[in-house]
């Protein structure tokens, strides 16, 4: 029982300490003395330091964003040129577009929603990341893709969103608009 035990986790000890274990890898093995270890890697199902930072620095990061809401999730007009939220970003970003969509359609103009952005200190005053931005045609709730100008933004940057058009008759409600992008 206890003793047959005791006596198996001290060899297993013992064979450890003097590296010997048979498939087993330990600290000071490190597949360099393989003759290609991108194959061993392979075989292993396991990824270098180098490549494990590759993929790390390609993860999704979108940014989502709300306007014409109101308290428990009412609808509420749309204003055009109102900042419907802003962020100072926390990683670079690759952008790769944009999602939308509008619950309560304009109608008489179309939404437009912009994206800016500036660089404390560095920026004066804020950019569109668009050369066209995206836009809600009216009677639709479905999101026409903009243009993209900028498709890279640095940590520290500020981002906002607004609409700088909505309906004429009918402004447009409870937007929901997110920033397709990647780590870098």
């Amino acid at each position: 029982g206890a003793s047959a035990a005791a006596a198996l986790v001290a060899r297993i000890a013992a064979e450890f300490a003097a590296d010997t274990v048979e498939g087993v890898l330990t600290a000071n093995q490190n597949l360099a003395d393989l003759d290609d270890v991108a194959v061993a890697r392979d075989n292993l199902g396991v990824y270098s330091k180098a490549e494990t930072d590759a993929a790390l620095a390609q993860l999704p990061y979108d940014i989502p964003f709300n306007a014409g809401f109101g308290s428990e999730f009412t609808g509420e007009d749309l204003v055009a040129s109102q900042v419907c939220g802003d962020l100072i970003l926390a990683r670079d970003i690759a952008i790769e577009g944009e999602m939308g969509f509008i619950g309560t359609p304009a109608v008489g103009a179309d939404v437009i929603v912009d994206v800016l952005y500036f660089r404390p200190g560095v920026t004066p005053s804020p950019a569109s990341i668009y050369s066209a931005p995206p836009q809600f045609a009216p009677g639709s709730g479905a999101l026409t893709a903009g243009v993209l100008a900028v498709t890279e933004l640095n940590a520290g940057d500020v981002v906002m969103v607004k609409p700088t058009q909505v309906g004429t008759t009918t402004k447009g409600q409870k937007l929901r608009f997110t920033l397709k992008a990647k780590t870098r």
